[in-house]
């Protein structure tokens, strides 16, 4: 699964259609879900699906997901089967909205970057031989999904008002501002512009929670908060692009920028010069280039100039 760098994003849907055709050659399957998730707040950031779940079903899960808290079935290992003859199955309302929608069988597969859920018809299970076929491609799994944010450079941020989403507690829509539903309709291939946030307004009715998602235009931050302390309120979802302090965190677990490389850009995103950086935190001026040469290779930029572009 690997890939020479072209500095131009595939699309969402691009790398999932790929993912599918790749795992399916080992385990068939009849449709898919693939879920990237913010590295540091565990946040969907991104989605791509093909034949899958209808809005009941996805409302389902996210509360069954919440009910049970952060992700139990990843305890024993990457890859879980969920079926009549699996050990373990969804809940009655899960179920019956998976049925609703033809489905009778899934297979879910965590990988650090996000889960692949595969699913079958009915009368179609998944197999223990199949879960160890796909278990043994969990980390090209994560590679590629990995790749499919840092094969890119960073992107200049362009700055723009902030677009605001209302969905209240039935899952819908109430209230989008034009900047917010063009920015939606951007992030989805389905349609239905609840998809690309009905993960974090879930997540926000137990907290609230902070997204950074990556597009070909560059990176945006989803900010996520109920409107009153009773989870069954409104939520409200703030999108906008993601710059400096808040950007950098997932850009650096993307990335792999180290802690050394994360302190040298959040001083320079002070807009300290090399020399200052250097004695401020007690290093020579040759390290504090080195780290800055590793950066730049990192994020495939060619000049601090281009870094603080990239975060804004």
């Amino acid at each position: 699964m690997s890939a020479a760098h072209t500095g131009v994003m595939s699309t969402v849907a691009e790398l999932g259609a790929e993912i599918s055709e790749r795992v399916g050659r080992w385990v068939p399957h009849d449709g898919y879900l693939l879920v990237g998730l913010d590295p540091v707040t565990g946040a969907g950031c991104f989605l791509a699906e093909e034949n899958a779940y209808g809005p009941s079903a996805k409302r389902e899960l996210e509360i069954e997901e919440a009910a049970s808290g952060p992700s139990p079935w990843r305890t024993p290992g990457p890859v879980l089967r969920l079926g009549p003859d699996a050990t373990v199955r969804h809940g009655p309302q899960v179920r019956s909205a998976m049925a609703a929608d033809g489905f009778g069988a899934a297979l879910r597969v965590a990988v650090r970057w996000g889960e692949l859920v595969l699913l079958r018809g009915h009368g179609r299970s998944f197999t223990t031989a199949e879960s160890a076929a796909v278990e043994r491609l969990v980390t090209p799994l994560a590679d590629r999904v990995r790749r499919f944010v840092t094969d890119n450079p960073l992107h200049p941020v362009h700055h723009s008002p902030p677009g605001v989403v209302v969905v209240n507690s039935a899952d819908e829509i109430t209230t989008s501002t034009p900047s917010a539903r063009a920015a939606l309709r951007a992030l989805t291939s389905s349609g239905n512009l609840l998809d690309p946030i009905r993960n974090i307004t879930h997540l926000a009715r137990q907290a609230p929670t902070l997204s950074r998602l990556p597009t070909p235009t560059g990176w945006l931050a989803l900010h996520a908060e109920r409107t009153a302390p009773a989870p069954d309120t409104d939520v409200v979802i703030t999108i906008q692009p993601a710059a400096g302090t808040v950007l950098l965190p997932a850009v650096a677990a993307w990335y792999g920028i180290t802690p050394a490389e994360r302190t040298i850009i959040e001083q320079a995103l002070q807009g300290l010069p090399g020399k200052q950086i250097a004695r401020r935190l007690h290093l020579s001026p040759h390290t504090v280039n080195d780290h800055f040469k590793s950066i730049y290779r990192k994020t495939h930029v060619h000049s601090r100039e281009e870094l603080l572009a990239g975060l804004g």
